[in-house]
């Protein structure tokens, strides 16, 4: 049986959702989330629209998350070699971001880039270890940590780091 792990992520994602908006308790929770100040324009509180964020960035690491088990978990590590080097400028710095091949057991060509900057300085010619998935060998990531967890690790910063700030200013309330 071949599950589609992309849907089990955004079912994952639903359902803690869910949890979220059964956790607020009532309906009145949520009118209380968007304090109505007028009938025309409602407006929500410093402090839930924080709230709200930090929510919000839970369930992406927890998407981000789940989807990057399941890549790992169906994929097949392969030796890459850097074919082009792609840079650009970056707040007064240069970024560089490969763009390797890679062959198939069956010796199929395939081509892939990195989506995202590893600090690493790459060179036409340089073997890297990737990852890609068997059955669709197109989807592929360098084999390190950023590449696979560089997304999940900064939303939940940024979830701790709303929730802190959410901490703050309600105490300040009080």
């Amino acid at each position: 049986m071949d599950i589609n792990w992309t849907i089990i992520a955004y079912l994952v994602v639903l359902f803690f959702g869910i949890m979220i908006g059964y956790s607020l308790k009532s309906h009145k929770k949520i009118i209380e989330l968007f304090q109505l100040k007028s009938k025309k324009s409602p407006v929500i509180s410093q402090s839930n629209m924080i709230k709200l964020l930090a929510w919000l960035c839970t369930l992406i690491a927890i998407g981000t998350a789940v989807y990057t088990v399941s890549f790992i978990a169906r994929s097949d590590i392969a030796i890459a070699k850097v074919i082009k080097v792609v840079e650009r400028d970056k707040n007064g710095g240069t970024s560089s971001f490969p763009i390797y091949e890679y062959y198939l057991p069956n010796g199929r060509r395939l081509e892939g880039r990195a989506t995202t900057e590893d600090g690493s300085t790459y060179s036409v010619g340089d073997e890297i270890t990737i990852r890609f998935i068997s059955k669709a060998p197109h989807q592929s990531r360098i084999d390190k940590f950023s590449h696979h967890w560089g997304i999940t690790a900064f939303m939940i910063v940024a979830a701790i780091f709303l929730y802190s700030i959410n901490l703050f200013l309600r105490k300040r309330e009080l």
